[in-house]
């Protein structure tokens, strides 16, 4: 199986968090923050046990979690500039 390069997976996982902030802004908005913080205590957690001690885990992998805790982050901010900050969950009236 191929893998996808990093910006496939960029592009992949922005159109995905895209998607889900035109359905619904808070969900988005809950799973944005959420994904993005646990990728990055996955990564934290790995680079830490790494300099510890050396593992075979791959370049990829790396590439993978870094692109994981930045690409909801990065749309989050897209869609609140696009927004100008309005949210639908932040102003109910």
């Amino acid at each position: 199986m191929r893998r996808l390069s990093t910006p496939e997976l960029f592009m992949t996982q922005f159109i995905a968090y895209a998607l889900l902030w035109l359905w619904n802004d808070h969900v988005a908005m809950m799973l944005s923050l959420s994904f993005s913080i646990i990728s990055l205590c996955i990564l934290i957690i790995s680079l830490l046990a790494d300099a510890i001690e050396k593992s075979k885990v791959p370049r990829w992998y790396y590439t993978l979690m870094i692109t994981s805790c930045i690409t909801p982050i990065i749309v989050s901010i897209f869609f609140a500039v696009i927004k100008k900050g309005y949210f639908d969950w932040a102003h109910p009236f």
